[in-house]
């Protein structure tokens, strides 16, 4: 599998870095001192992040990297993170695997049965909070309040496209299917997708066992590249995803 520079990113490299040992003879090309430690060819701690996107990704890697996370830490990052729709939902999900009590924290507002008013093109309280721990908490919900939860949740599908956030990779499979197949199907007229979000969008329907040619058709290399190494890396995926 060829691999350019156009198609890094922090997303792809989160992805290829389930099948890193494929990249090697590309190792080069990854130079950048953050992406070698996204991808895990290096360690780079939090600290040395110089800003939020930064911090949030280093936070994500070094605890990949098997290296301990200070729940406090990770509270302080998810707090400040509010601020930006594209790290939010990984600083939460960092937080919850670093915390039991935050874990904890979002299984309880998950079974508050009551839909937030949000605003449309934002993410709410609610979505990241199934973000976060959805794959730990969503499978002891009632079905017709998880089906409720998936339609308000689905609101943010063409944000984790557009951002190519990787937000639904975790929970894809405990979500009601017929929700989600009706959702992506409208992610092709979404506007404002870039290189790569219609790749996450066709490797999404893949797992639903959809057909991707509706994504694919008018896709960019770089979308291709992120379908096919979501695909070969999902055999290998652990747990946490």
């Amino acid at each position: 599998m060829e691999l350019k520079k156009e198609f890094l990113c922090w997303s792809t490299l989160r992805m290829m870095r389930r099948i890193q040992k494929d990249f090697i003879p590309y190792e080069s090309i990854i130079s950048d001192p953050i992406d070698r430690a996204v991808i895990g060819y290096a360690k780079r701690s939090p600290d040395q992040a110089s800003n939020i996107g930064e911090q949030v990704i280093l936070t994500w890697s070094w605890w990949k990297s098997g290296e301990s996370v200070d729940p406090d830490w990770c509270r302080s990052l998810e707090e400040r993170a509010k601020q930006n729709d594209s790290y939010w939902p990984l600083a939460a999900r960092i937080h919850a695997l670093s915390s039991s009590q935050r874990e904890n924290q979002a299984r309880a507002n998950v079974s508050i049965q009551q839909i937030p008013f949000s605003l449309p093109k934002n993410l709410s309280s609610l979505q990241v909070e199934m973000f976060a721990a959805g794959d730990r908490v969503l499978h002891v919900i009632h079905v017709d309040w998880l089906r409720k939860l998936t339609e308000h949740l689905v609101d943010a599908l063409v944000l984790d496209c557009r951002y190519i956030g990787l937000w639904f990779d975790p929970i894809l499979d405990i979500l009601p299917e017929k929700i989600m197949v009706s959702a992506l199907k409208k992610i092709p007229k979404a506007r404002r997708l870039r290189p790569g979000s219609l790749g996450l969008a066709a490797y999404y329907a893949w797992r639903l066992g959809m057909k991707t040619e509706i994504f694919l058709k008018n896709a960019t290399p770089k979308d291709i590249f992120l379908f096919e190494i979501s695909k070969r890396g999902d055999q290998t995926v652990e747990i946490e995803r």
